[in-house]
């Protein structure tokens, strides 16, 4: 079975690639790390990340604004928000950044000019644009070291792409604070979290206010992107936002396929909109260093939201896929999918699609389901196809009209493969059908036990 789809997540251009892959050489060039804080970066890493996490809230605002915690931030945490985000940027649709020369960018939040670094990475073509980035966030030193950073990223890459560095202005202050131009980008990536954990008013009037201020910021027909972090929490506040700005008369580009009440919104027992791409293609220094401070990864993954000021979103019609291929009944697979019908269970024969989380299959729905899912209650759609085109010799790398993707796979093979079943699209493993023996080896069994009694 051959199946059409257009992915989510793309491989970069070779160039930045390879300048990603190095990104430590370029930390090691502005930080000028002695040999002796090197040594110490796992630690550091790791009692980082329990500040982010398990005692985030004793966390003061200025945790980042300490060397040796920057330090850590920019060699993990940093590294891997540019993996996730230049691959995700690669993939959106050209319209998300037709940015005009002259255009204003607004990165809320920004840190290390993580925004501005993955854009950088992911499309080549905006770098001879000439772009104001007004970087917003409570540190000045991250800010700084984070302008050494996208400076040094640059002239790495002005040897084979050209393309003059964007203007940086750095402005020190909260989301809110006010700026003299508008905006043609408003982006914030792996902040909001941080603005909900922080908030004393419910989910909903915080997504409201969220709003109010990434319109503040935007022209007319500006493309608004946020990411977050793949979790519960993260997914549930997007989708809130997402309602908020549908409300605002705010056109949504990606990812969803549908503009009804979002069916995976991460409320208690319920899915959460987010998806994931192995980390095995990861940079070895990173996974090195992930190893080291006891963090390894084997995905990486995010939930996101593209959206439009004041005018509708590109057509992305179809069903998104939002889950690893999974068993079902009857020797067949399927995928967990959002669709004008709702949550849908995308069923297949085996083996399964080559179908990646994120991607997007353009088929024709039926008005209304016929089956559902007596677990999850979602819409049972068949996609098994009769074709025998030949697969694409090459995958897609960043992408302006990407042709669709063709392949097959056994099932299990896109999310790891255990002996006991394949991943399920939360990391569960369900246990595999139990084959019938042959009957020529039944009879032989049966044989030699008989044949044991009689002794």
């Amino acid at each position: 079975m051959l199946l059409p789809f257009v992915p989510l997540f793309c491989a970069l251009p070779p160039e930045s690639q390879r300048v990603l892959d190095r990104y430590d050489q370029i930390i090691q060039s502005v930080l000028r790390l002695s040999l002796q804080q090197r040594t110490a970066l796992p630690l550091d890493i790791r009692s980082l990340s329990h500040r982010l996490t398990d005692e985030r809230s004793a966390r003061r605002a200025s945790y980042l604004n300490a060397p040796a915690a920057a330090a850590a931030y920019v060699s993990y945490f940093h590294w891997w928000n540019l993996v996730r985000l230049s691959r995700l940027f690669a993939g959106l649709p050209s319209g998300a950044f037709a940015l005009p020369a002259g255009g204003v960018c607004v990165d809320l939040g920004s840190g290390p000019l993580t925004v501005p670094q993955a854009l950088w990475l992911a499309r080549p073509e905006l770098r001879r644009t000439p772009l104001t980035w007004y970087c917003v966030d409570r540190s000045r030193s991250i800010m700084a070291l984070g302008e050494s950073l996208y400076l040094a990223l640059a002239a790495h890459t002005a040897a084979e792409s050209g393309g003059v560095p964007w203007r940086v202005v750095r402005v020190h202050g909260a989301a809110g604070i006010p700026l003299w131009d508008k905006a043609h980008l408003v982006a914030s990536a792996n902040a909001l979290n941080e603005t909900t954990q922080r908030a004393d008013s419910p989910p909903r009037e915080t997504a409201a206010r969220c709003a109010d201020t990434l319109l503040g910021y935007a022209d007319k027909g500006a493309t608004l992107l946020l990411a977050e972090p793949g979790i519960p929490p993260s997914a549930r506040f997007l989708s809130l936002l997402r309602g908020e700005l549908l409300a605002r008369k705010c056109g949504i580009g990606s990812p969803c396929p549908q503009l009804g009440e979002c069916p995976m919104n991460g409320r208690r027992d319920k899915k959460w909109c987010h998806f994931a791409f192995s980390a095995g293609a990861a940079p070895k220094e990173l996974a090195h260093m992930s190893a080291s401070a006891g963090l390894p990864k084997a995905r990486a993954s995010l939930s996101f939201l593209l959206a439009y000021a004041g005018r509708e979103g590109e057509s992305a019609s179809g069903a998104r896929v939002v889950s690893d291929p999974i068993r079902l009944p009857g020797n067949r697979c399927g995928f967990y999918a959002c669709s004008r019908l709702g949550l849908t269970l995308l069923e297949a024969r085996n083996p399964a699609p080559l179908i990646s989380s994120g991607s997007l299959i353009r088929l024709a729905l039926p008005e209304q389901a016929s089956r559902r899912d007596r677990k999850t209650g979602a819409a049972i759609v068949n996609i098994d196809v009769n074709d025998d085109r030949g697969r694409e010799a090459t995958p897609p790398t960043y992408r302006d009209s990407p042709a669709p993707r063709r392949s097959v796979l056994p099932i299990g093979a896109n999310a790891g493969t255990h002996k006991h079943g394949a991943r399920t699209d939360l990391g569960v493993l369900r246990p595999a059908e139990r084959r019938p023996k042959p009957a020529a080896t039944q009879g032989k069994r049966a044989n030699a036990t008989e044949t044991q009694k009689r002794r």
